[in-house]
């Protein structure tokens, strides 16, 4: 039987990675350009990629560029089935042979194979896994001394979850149907099709409020305990992108809201059960700033009320929220088409103080 976080994580992505499932030419295009970038990140050229097996979790999309360029072999597991069942059916074809695609649920169980690992590539996936030492101890195994794992995970400290961070603390999976209804008579979509979610601000929204608000785990990693995770399993670190405990005037770059990590295997070490920590962004961070201070305590002071107010509203206000801090990071990073909801064009926030500011009036509207 499925976990419910099993159907869970498969009912959220089913819902918005439909071009992903698909391998929409425009998602293929992103996918070979990050992971062109990864794969230099990691020291890897891509000729010798003939050479190397790779493991890859996530819609299979990546499995196929992988292939595409030129990997030995890809080995794919998701708990998702439609994930598996399109990418069983390509790798039938003889271009495709080299990928070998299971269903499975990493954290539960172990993945054994009769070969060992040179890369492993999760983009986007461990924030979601419901223990995250335990998934990745049930991977590590494979690699093969001087192979390397490569990690993009959301960034804690980033203004964007620290803003999801506090909404999944009133909203959560059983939300998600009535969130559909009032996303779609708010602004007329409920989905992503046609590799819009780069060009169209309201499929954006959708992806992000279904991305971050209904996934069953949201897991954001505190660096520290990543590092030492991987230390004490046999690794080196060999890249990671800088960051600070916390950054919230990211507004200008969307690349600020998730950062990478490159580990390698120096040495074969018996499993250590390392915790990785969350990090919670109102309780566990040490905000300096007096205006920052100001928006956790109303945060925490207004949180009863809020969890007091009826699901419409509730999903209202995080929809409103996410407006106030993502539509400004949508057009500086992805597309600068001017924006209206109901015939008005939006008004962004030209400060970080500004952010904060609407937040607090929008969140004393629904709660007066």
């Amino acid at each position: 039987m499925k976990s419910n976080y099993e159907l869970k994580t498969e009912k959220v992505y089913s819902k918005i990675y439909n071009d992903k499932y698909n391998y929409h030419p425009k998602q293929a295009f992103y996918a070979k350009k990050n992971i062109i970038k990864n794969l230099k990140q990691s020291k890897i050229n891509l000729r010798d990629l003939k050479k190397k097996n790779i493991l890859n979790i996530g819609t299979g999309i990546e499995s196929v560029v992988f292939n595409k360029l030129g990997a030995k072999k890809i080995y794919h597991f998701d708990l998702s089935r439609r994930a598996v069942k399109n990418l069983s059916k390509l790798s039938k074809k003889k271009e495709f042979k080299n990928i070998v695609s299971k269903k499975k649920n990493v954290v539960k169980s172990k993945i054994i194979l009769s070969e060992k690992i040179d890369f492993v590539f999760l983009q986007g996936v461990i924030h979601h896994f419901n223990n995250v030492e335990k998934g990745l101890s049930n991977i590590i195994h494979n690699i093969k001394v001087g192979g390397k794992i490569f990690l993009r995970v959301y960034k804690s400290g980033s203004i964007s979850y620290f803003y999801v961070d506090f909404m999944r603390k009133f909203l959560g999976f059983k939300s998600i149907f009535t969130f559909d209804k009032i996303f779609k008579k708010r602004f007329k979509v409920i989905t992503n099709s046609g590799g819009q979610v780069r060009t169209d601000f309201f499929n954006y929204l959708y992806n992000h409020c279904i991305d971050n608000l209904f996934v069953p785990s949201f897991f954001l990693i505190e660096k520290k305990s990543l590092l030492n995770f991987f230390k004490k399993n046999g690794f080196k670190n060999i890249y990671y992108d800088k960051n600070i405990d916390y950054y919230h005037d990211d507004l200008y770059n969307k690349k600020h809201i998730s950062c990478s990590y490159i580990f390698k295997k120096i040495k074969v070490i018996q499993n250590h059960k390392i915790k990785i920590k969350h990090v919670d962004q109102l309780q566990s961070i040490k905000y300096r700033e007096k205006k920052i201070k100001l928006v956790v305590n109303f945060l925490k002071k207004n949180l009863k009320k809020i969890k007091k107010l009826n699901e419409k509203k509730r999903i209202n206000l995080a929809i409103d929220l996410f407006i106030i801090v993502e539509a400004i990071r949508f057009k500086n990073s992805l597309s600068n088409k001017i924006i209206k909801i109901k015939g008005k064009k939006i008004i962004y926030p030209q400060t970080l103080n500004e952010i904060y500011d609407r937040t607090l009036s929008t969140i004393n509207s629904y709660i007066k």
